[in-house]
């Protein structure tokens, strides 16, 4: 029998309704069952709690009850299952977790609910029996443990510090050492280096570090592959603390018999599967010491280390409307990553603003180097103006006590206009007057034969040829093209800065829209570093410190309520930035108002 087109879309949305038509009677009820797969384990196998649901396919989560002496998985594996049995629809959803025993015995999973299409439905109880290792257990264990001995004979960390102790703030050095065994086909690192526990900062370890050191050493008879980092370490919380370091490592090994240890074997032509391998390092333990309050000085502002200072003026002598630059020098060892510019304050002889810092040594340690900051000073007054004294105190922590490296007080020459421009005179007039009385004192004598006499010493440039001034086109042509390549490279610096300031001011007003508190605040700084960089002029504006900022801004003399502006937001960044949350209720639509606010008056600064 044919059918038209009609009768065939008319069995096809039969076929359809009847097959996914709601379910009823029996089908349509809500029924979970929970059950152990398998029900009976030795203590050294896992088994798996699989908690299904029919009826529907819209259930939450549950919180399973804390059953003493099983671990379970805290992230199910998820499965959906639609069937369709003699007309009858019905679809499940099931949850499987890992279940981990820890010692022997039967262990009852009491009952509890899941919510399923808003509703609680009761999961029954089920069990679970534990029983003693068998021998077959106790060989794989026992296999199990030989291979962690293998590795870790194989790949081991070991680091190494200063001291046992440190104080809180300071900077302290270290090594961290990677052993790996020559026959061990290790493929390539997966994660370098990182700490485990403690509350402390530590410098970056990656595979572009420059500091680096591999060499073959031997070690309880073996060859190893010896990789050695110099790291730094910062301590941040007072008290007992336990340093751990872990590596993971890829390593590409056979495994033809699961019965047999895969370290045992290797691999053939490079063939066979990697297998990540993670090696710690024995935990130190550390005491992070409070520094000393008895006779802190009221200039330290933190450095600890070990210092000396050093205070340039350029020039020493100046007239009116000129500027002096100050550069001060903090050479030695120590935590340089916390030492601010030290304030200086204008005066009624002297206007000062900080223009930038630099740091020499190694930038990712910022252990030993030397640390420079320069000050403009513009002179308000001529005659001996006094430059301020430089505060800077350290504490060593060697010593165990603080030390003043602070710079005196310094004298600064400042001319008038008129006496600069009256000295400049005098000196041009007694130079002519010398050169006037050396000429008179000279007696030429002219031969007879001479030679030819002509009417200028400069002979005429008519009589050169053309290839000369085609000769002359060479340098003019290159120095035109180093002004064009200077100028191309200063306007796509311009370019790149004003897209990137662009470009933040986005990213803070799609943080406000988005109620992103810790990604508003961290443009709004961004924001603000690459403002008072462009006025400044400095070369990497996002390395500008709060500090560093709020001096600049009190420097260019924004009113102290803008500063005060400035400083809050910068106070909230650090906090969301360090500890994720902020005790305040923040506005960030009051606060993208205020931000506009300020950013325009720190632009009117430049």
């Amino acid at each position: 029998m044919k059918f038209g087109f009609a009768e065939q879309v008319a069995i096809v949305l039969l076929f359809w309704l009847v097959a996914f038509m709601p379910l009823n009677g029996q089908g349509n009820a809500i029924r979970a069952q929970a059950v152990f797969d398998p029900p009976v384990i030795t203590t050294h196998r896992e088994s798996s709690y699989v908690i299904t649901v029919s009826g529907t396919q819209q259930i939450a989560q549950p919180v399973l009850p804390k059953v003493p002496g099983l671990t379970f998985s805290e992230a199910p594996n998820v499965s959906q299952a639609f069937r369709s049995i003699n007309g009858v629809s019905s679809i499940s959803i099931s949850l499987s977790y890992r279940v981990r025993p820890t010692r022997q015995g039967t262990f009852p999973m009491p009952a509890f609910s899941i919510k399923a299409q808003g509703k609680d439905q009761v999961i029954p109880t089920s069990s679970l029996q534990v029983l003693p290792p068998s021998q077959e257990d106790l060989r794989r264990a026992k296999l199990k443990r030989q291979q962690e001995e293998n590795f870790r004979q194989a790949l081991f960390l070991e680091t190494s510090f200063d001291r046992s102790f440190l104080y809180e703030g300071e900077t302290m050095p270290g090594k961290i050492d990677l052993y790996i065994q020559n026959h061990l086909p290790a493929v390539r690192v997966l994660k370098y280096p990182h700490m485990t526990t403690g509350t402390f900062s530590q410098s970056r370890i990656d595979g572009e570090s420059k500091n680096q050191v591999q060499r073959t050493v031997t070690r309880n008879g073996k060859q190893y592959t010896k990789y050695s980092w110099p790291i730094t370490i910062t301590s941040l919380k007072q008290g007992m603390q336990e340093i751990q370091y872990a590596i993971v490592v890829s390593v590409r090994l056979r495994n033809r018999n699961p019965n047999t240890d895969p370290f045992l074997l290797d691999p053939l032509l490079g063939l066979g599967r990697e297998h990540a391998i993670q090696a710690f390092s024995e935990k130190i333990a550390m005491e992070v010491k409070a520094l000393p309050m008895e006779g802190q000085p009221a200039s330290f502002e933190g450095a600890i280390g070990s210092f000396e200072t050093e205070a340039k003026l350029k020039p020493q002598s100046v007239s009116m409307g000129n500027r002096v630059d100050l550069f001060l020098e903090i050479t030695g060892t120590g935590n340089f990553e916390a030492i601010r510019a030290p304030s200086l304050n204008s005066s009624d002889q002297l206007r000062i603003t900080w223009k930038n810092s630099t740091f020499e040594g190694d930038e990712n340690l910022k252990q030993d180097g030397t640390k420079r900051f320069e000050y403009i000073l513009y002179p308000k007054e001529p005659g001996l103006v006094e430059v301020p004294a430089t505060p800077f105190t350290y504490f060593d922590p060697v010593a165990g006590r603080y030390f003043d490296k602070s710079i005196p007080v310094r004298k600064l020459k400042v001319l008038s206009e008129q006496t600069a421009a009256n000295g400049t005179q005098l000196g041009s007039q007694a130079n002519s007057e010398n050169a006037a009385t050396s000429n008179n004192e000279k007696q030429y004598e002219v031969k007879p034969n001479s030679g030819n006499w002509h009417l200028a010493l400069i002979p005429s440039m008519s009589s050169a040829p053309p290839a000369f001034w085609y000769y002359q086109l060479i340098p003019l042509g290159g120095f035109v093209s180093m002004l064009g390549c200077l100028w191309f490279k200063n306007q796509k610096t311009r370019g790149n800065k004003s897209n990137r300031l662009a470009k933040t001011k986005r990213q803070l007003k799609q943080a406000a829209r988005d109620k992103d508190a810790p990604g508003f605040f961290q443009a709004a700084r961004q924001v603000i570093q690459l403002q008072v960089g462009s006025i400044v002029g400095h070369a990497n504006p996002e390395t500008l410190t709060s500090d560093e900022i709020l001096g600049v801004l009190k420097g260019k003399e924004l009113s102290p309520a803008d500063c005060q502006e400035a400083q809050e937001a910068l106070a909230i960044a650090d906090t969301l930035e360090f500890s994720g949350k902020c005790d305040e209720e923040l506005s960030l639509r009051e606060w993208l108002s205020r931000m506009d606010k300020l950013l325009k008056k720190i632009r009117s600064l430049a």
